[in-house]
């Protein structure tokens, strides 16, 4: 062996120990296996209690970070869940689009405090109560005073005997336009109305040629690398089957297809994501600070009181207190999905739980217990 192929070996065996210090420094730690035993006890109990199917709960921590999935994907193929699986996020959408329309803002295309009739197509601005006031934040936040679209009895009434009908934006508002405000009080009272977001979606079109998953992917995906969320109707996308007791016979129901309750594929609710792509989006977002600039992002955690519930509420951002603790985040409700995306500050500690139930199955339960037993064990 020559001098020089000798040199070349051990050049190649420093470069190999270095790629594998290199790789241990940068791995993500684990939690304490005592911790993870009780949050695994913690998880298993609740879904058999509240007879959910499966779930998939992600913990990140100053301490280290679990994933856990448990339960059944696809119960009538028994088929286990998985860490990657994708669920049905419903409202957890908004978050996204929010960041979306201040990345706009950011770049001068929009502003927030200017009425949304200088935005929106003029045969809807013409039909929309108050649109020459209410504004852009305000439909954000839930101030605009717009109806819910689910509130119109007929509108659901049609959505559930013809759950297969494919509905435009424009349709759905057709029955919004038919019921009363909520209030008069614009940018003043909190209400919390997913007619709101389909209005941003219309804007979004009228000052950009590109689909929301589309441009979902531009601004968030693409920068934080997630592989698993993409927007329901506008991208192929599978993901675990979704279970309620749609027919009150006390049984769960497949309730996956077809989407019995009309929210999906619009910016009210349409993003199918996972738990691992859900941590790392809202971690980028709130404590590593990487999507939006300290403006936006200021802009975004401004608070205004919900009327309806005891939080306040964002720009596509819920806030609340839990043991003395600072929330922010955000839920999401679909038939047969339910969703709880957390970041808690001044802990540093994020929790994600994504559940294949809906109705009266409670994925929040499950955030509070898992968050007070780390706050016991002074992790974060």
């Amino acid at each position: 062996m020559s001098l020089s192929h000798a040199n070349y070996r051990i050049h190649l065996l420093f470069l190999w120990c270095l790629l594998i210090i290199t790789t241990n420094v940068h791995a993500y730690p684990t939690l304490d296996k005592n911790i993870t035993r009780q949050l695994q006890q913690i998880v298993k109990e609740e879904i058999k209690q509240q007879n959910i199917p499966g779930a998939v709960v992600a913990i990140s921590t100053p301490k280290g970070d679990w994933i856990e999935a448990v339960g059944f994907a696809d119960k009538e193929r028994r088929l286990a869940m998985q860490a990657t699986d994708h669920f049905r996020v419903a409202s957890v959408t908004k978050t996204f689009v929010a960041v979306v329309v201040l990345k706009f803002v950011e770049q001068g295309l929009l502003q927030l405090d200017e009425p949304i009739q200088r935005w929106l197509p003029p045969r809807v601005s013409r039909r929309l109560l108050h649109s020459e006031e209410i504004t852009l934040r305000q439909l954000l936040n839930h101030t605009s005073g717009i109806p819910d679209y689910l509130e119109s009895e007929k509108l659901v009434g049609i959505m559930q005997d013809d759950p297969y009908r494919q509905w435009s934006i424009e349709e759905i508002l057709e029955y919004v336009y038919q019921l009363p405000p909520y209030t008069d009080r614009i940018g003043v009272v909190s209400y919390y109305s997913n007619t709101n977001y389909l209005l941003i979606e219309l804007i979004l079109k009228q000052i950009t040629d590109e689909s929301l998953a589309s441009l979902i992917r531009r601004f968030i995906s693409t920068p934080l690398n997630l592989q698993n969320t993409f927007f329901e109707g506008q991208e192929a996308v599978e993901f675990v089957q979704g279970y309620e007791d749609w027919d009150g016979d006390g049984h769960l129901d497949n309730v996956t297809t077809p989407p019995v309750d009309g929210g999906y594929g619009f910016a009210d609710g349409g993003l199918v994501s996972s738990a691992e792509d859900l941590t790392t989006f809202i971690q980028a977002l709130l404590a590593k600070k990487r999507l939006l600039s300290v403006d936006m992002l200021r802009e975004m955690t401004s608070l205004v009181e919900d009327s309806e519930v005891d939080e306040e509420y964002g720009l596509g951002l819920e806030s609340f207190f839990v043991d003395g603790y600072h929330v922010l985040g955000h839920s999401g409700r679909n038939t047969g999905f339910l969703t709880e995306m957390r970041y808690i500050p001044e802990a540093d500690i994020t929790i994600v739980v994504l559940i294949n139930a809906g109705g009266e199955a409670d994925p929040y339960q499950i955030f509070e217990r898992l968050f007070s037993t780390l706050v016991k064990a002074k992790i974060g």
